[in-house]
């Protein structure tokens, strides 16, 4: 389990977390994509969709910091290698929590 100083360390960019970021990012446009070819999304929805298609790494900052902790109990090597499918289950998680 990582301690709260090594979480720090991956959230402020002391450990490596580049591979990390960039599945957070895919995995946002791919939710946004899924928002935008809902039936009626609310507003708040397609606004997130449509701002991140804009502007990736404004989503992309946002989410990464919730994947992180929504895996708080994993080390940080389990973290930064967290496969694809987790990160997206991360990522639509937190959409669907924060923009209902």
């Amino acid at each position: 389990m990582a301690n709260l100083e090594e979480l720090a360390g991956l959230i402020n960019g002391n450990v490596d977390n580049e591979g990390l970021r960039s599945k957070v990012l895919a995995a946002a446009q791919i939710k946004a994509n899924l928002i935008i070819a809902e039936l009626s999304p609310s507003a708040p929805r397609l606004a997130w969709a449509q701002g991140t298609l804009q502007n990736p790494n404004s989503a992309t900052d946002e989410l990464y910091h919730f994947a992180i902790a929504a895996n708080n109990t994993a080390t940080i090597g389990n973290i930064t290698g967290a496969i694809d499918s987790d990160i997206q289950d991360n990522v639509n998680t937190a959409v669907e929590k924060l923009y209902p």
